[in-house]
């Protein structure tokens, strides 16, 4: 048990080194505002990087190379989610910083150097794997600047209206908007992706888990009532319910009895095209505190 809590700090710190690293170069290279453009980032590093877009079917969302007879890297992306006479859609937008990661970071392109192999990337926050993990942080803080986002997450308690409104001004997926403002918020909060009826993956924030307040193992069984009755109805693409409430040891770890008066906000945001339910879970600073003190 220490030590895979060991491996996933060491990995979580990885990962947020690799978010720093991307606004430091945004910075660098003026281009710190919003939304980013990872494409005019790119264009930085002509021509020893070589960017090219095509309808790549289902090969892959994005594609990194290095070619040694020309000394060159050519990055590839897919663009047949984008319609016709428009800017890039968010998936597309994300692939571009995720292939920019594995450029920028030097471990990930001393790899290409020496092994030669292509870096093939599909979707957001997808794989578990450590190095692809490492380009998804450096593309969310590519394309959402902590340093711009924070004061725009943290007006208050994080709520979807406020996570819609930044997605639109950064021109990113709902998806990914949500990860990232939980990442980013000050508040106690959550966000869970439920698909098949279980949760399929979680990122709390640090002041959940500060506040001694730990997600319930993926393995388990989905155990708000809430969220089964939505799941349900989203899967019959009936209305889903916006809102709902709990008790905490329907998400988190119980610390005894007195734990249970504390109550979790659930917000529900159906994405049909990902087969999936996101939950933003949200907690009261004061009773996270109270709960503190009952421990």
């Amino acid at each position: 048990m220490a030590g895979s809590s060991l491996k996933y700090r060491i990995q979580k710190n990885r990962e947020k080194r690799a978010g720093q690293f991307a606004e430091e170069i945004l910075e660098a290279a003026g281009l710190l505002s919003l939304p980013v453009d990872p494409l005019a980032l790119a264009a930085t590093e002509a021509p020893r990087l070589k960017v090219a877009g095509g309808d790549f079917k289902d090969h892959f969302d994005g594609l990194l190379e290095y070619h040694p007879k020309k000394n060159k890297f050519f990055l590839l992306y897919n663009t047949k989610y984008d319609r016709p006479f428009e800017d890039h859609r968010p998936r597309t937008r994300f692939s571009i910083a995720h292939e920019l990661g594995h450029f920028y970071l030097e471990h990930h392109r001393a790899f290409l150097l020496l092994d030669g192999r292509s870096h093939y990337s599909s979707g957001e926050f997808a794989v578990d794997d450590r190095i692809e993990r490492e380009a998804d942080a450096f593309a969310a803080s590519l394309l959402m600047p902590k340093a711009l986002i924070h004061p725009l997450v943290n007006q208050g308690e994080l709520t979807p209206e406020r996570i819609k409104a930044i997605k639109e001004q950064c021109h990113t997926s709902l998806t990914s908007m949500a990860i990232r403002s939980v990442s980013c918020s000050d508040y106690p909060c959550d966000i869970v992706a439920i698909q098949n009826g279980r949760v399929a993956w979680r990122f709390p924030s640090e002041a959940l888990i500060e506040g001694k307040c730990y997600p319930l193992d993926k393995k388990e069984a989905l155990r708000s009532k809430n969220a089964q009755r939505a799941w349900q109805a989203f899967k019959k693409e009936e209305s889903v319910e916006e809102y709902g409430e709990g008790p905490k040891t329907d998400w988190f770890r119980s610390y005894g009895p007195a734990s249970r008066s504390i109550i979790v906000s659930e917000h529900y945001m159906p994405i049909p095209p990902m087969n999936m339910l996101l939950v933003l879970l949200t907690i009261s600073e004061e009773d996270l505190a109270g709960f503190q003190d009952e421990i």
